[in-house]
Formats: C-alpha cells, sequence, structure tokens
C-alpha cells in the first residue's frame, strides 16, 4: 500500500518482459492495473490524518518530511489514545463513528482522490520507465484501471500477451509468484489456499 517503485524482484521481470520486446519485434504486451481502491484510499487516509497530527505535535508546518518522519507516521496507530483524541477535537460531527470517517473528514475527500491518483501515476511511471529507455514504450498498452478487489489484496498490473511464452519470461513471472513467500503475504498464504481449494 502506498508503494509506488519496483521491488527488485519486479525490476527484473520488467527487464526479462524488455528483451523478449527487443527481440521480438512483432511482440506487444497489454497491461490493466487492477486497483483496490477502496484498501489504498484508506491507507492514504490514515497516513494523512496521521500526518498533520505529527507536523502540528512536533512544529513542523513548513518543513518537508524526512523519510524517519515518514516511518514515524506509517508505525503510528490509528488507535493511539492522543492521535484518536485529536481527531475528535478536530472533527466535532456526533454523526461520525469510525476513525476512518474522521480521517476523511480532517482530510478531505479530494486529497484523498488526488493523492490516490498520483500513486498510480507514479507505479504507472515506474512501471514504463524501463520500456522508455529501451524505447520499446510503444509496443506496451496501459489501460485504465479497474477498481476491484484483488485475489491477494494488493493492487496490481495484470499483463496479457498474445502467443506463446518463451521460457525466460515463464521463470520470471515463476520468480514473482515467490512473493507469496515475502511479508506480509506469507501469513495468508495457507489461508489463499484452502480458499482456493473451496473455489474450485
Amino acid at each position: 500500500m502506498r508503494q509506488a517503485s519496483l521491488f527488485t524482484d519486479q525490476e527484473k521481470f520488467v527487464n526479462n518482459m524488455i528483451e523478449f520486446l527487443i527481440h521480438n519485434s512483432e511482440a506487444s504486451i497489454k497491461v490493466y492495473p487492477i486497483q483496490y481502491a477502496t484498501k489504498e484510499k484508506e491507507y492514504i487516509e490514515f497516513f494523512e490524518a496521521k500526518k498533520k497530527y505529527f507536523l502540528l505535535l512536533n512544529n513542523k508546518h513548513d518543513q518537508p518530511l524526512s523519510e524517519d518522519d515518514s516511518l514515524k507516521i506509517d508505525n503510528m496507530s490509528v488507535k493511539d489514545p492522543l492521535f484518536v483524541r485529536f481527531l475528535n477535537k478536530q472533527v466535532d460531527d456526533t454523526m461520525l463513528f469510525t476513525v476512518q470517517e474522521k480521517c476523511i473528514k480532517f482530510v478531505g475527500s479530494d486529497i484523498i482522490n488526488a493523492k490516490f491518483s498520483q500513486l498510480n501515476r507514479a507505479r504507472e511511471n515506474s512501471f514504463i520507465l524501463g520500456f522508455r529507455k529501451k524505447n520499446v514504450e510503444n509496443r506496451i498498452k496501459i489501460y485504465a484501471g479497474e477498481n476491484n478487489i484483488p485475489y491477494n489484496g494488493f493492487s496490481y498490473f495484470k499483463i496479457e500477451y498474445k502467443g506463446d511464452l518463451p521460457k525466460d519470461l515463464i521463470r520470471a513471472y515463476q520468480q514473482m509468484n515467490e512473493y507469496d513467500d515475502v511479508s506480509p503475504r506469507k501469513r495468508f498464504k495457507e489461508e489463499r489456499a484452502k480458499n482456493n481449494l473451496n473455489m474450485k
């Protein structure tokens, strides 16, 4: 969530696709962003509300956030009693019951939507950068984002290609699947396996 840059293994996978396009001049790839908009926006709401609280608390109104500040904000619980008390004072509405509703009211839905759009643009730019550098960007078609609840609870790019996939690309795809063994997905792996069996 809120992550825009590619992980090392994801970069390797993208580089394999780039090499494939370079060596196969007739090939093209379609990319469909699958966005878990509800959950992504929830993370943005929480972060932005905690950020405003953190900046006020530390008198850092005009200063940019450092990496250390961002980590502190990320690690702060939305159920922290001091934060909740602060939020209740800022949002004087007895019809708002959840921390999420209060964060939306405090931050503003326009800011949340703008941050979400900015995040999606940054992700698309990170993904397409390698293709652009190797002049194969015109063989990638990125479609409009589709809001959905992804199979693993994370937004992702669905990639489609017509024809037989080369062995290198299949191997790279299998390595990408190994992310299921990396936190935070690892603890849900067993549950996902059960769900997949139930769906068959």
